[in-house]
């Protein structure tokens, strides 16, 4: 009868010595609980956050130039790549670390990417006859700065409460009769 009705008060956890040990733990000695730590732990590694380990990067949103002020009532629009201007909505993002700018992954990897493989410059080895492909470095559309490989993050998409809205983890269940 417990495990089907866990609204009784027979079936409600007890508060075991574990649990007032752990609570006293948590505590200091005059009962008050402890302050919170001064710096928030990085979700991925879970050390203290630095300051440089953050990146600024700047959204471009739709409707959001002053002629457009005026008309939108409904407050940010959605967010715009740099360089296309399409909107980005669940595609893959990149952003680039020294101008802050995002950008669709489609697009980098057509302008950016392509630019940087394609320019290659050849430069003559000494000793040998045959020339050796010298890689341009890649450039921001935005800015013009150089840029690398370790300059660019890609960011990953959030996925919403929606079917089939992010990776699909559940697979049909086919029981079989052995």
């Amino acid at each position: 009868l417990k495990q089907i009705s866990f609204w009784l008060s027979e079936a409600q956890p007890e508060y075991t010595t574990q649990a007032r040990e752990e609570e006293a733990r948590n505590r200091d000695g005059m009962g008050i609980a402890r302050a919170p730590p001064k710096r928030p732990s990085s979700p991925m590694s879970g050390q203290p956050l630095r300051l440089k380990d953050l990146t600024s990067i700047t959204l471009q949103r739709e409707g959001s130039g002053p002629e457009s002020a005026s008309t939108s009532t409904s407050g940010p629009g959605k967010c715009l790549c740099a360089v296309s201007g399409k909107a980005i909505i669940t595609q893959p993002v990149v952003a680039i670390k020294k101008s802050g700018a995002v950008i669709l992954k489609e697009v980098f990897d057509k302008l950016i990417q392509a630019e940087s493989k394609a320019g290659k410059g050849m430069k003559k080895a000494s000793g040998t006859a045959t020339p050796i492909p010298t890689p341009i470095p890649m450039t921001c559309p935005i800015t013009g700065v150089k840029i690398k490989e370790k300059d660019v993050m890609t960011l990953s998409k959030a996925a919403s409460g929606f079917a089939a809205s992010g990776e699909v983890v559940a697979t049909k269940y086919t029981p079989t009769m052995t």
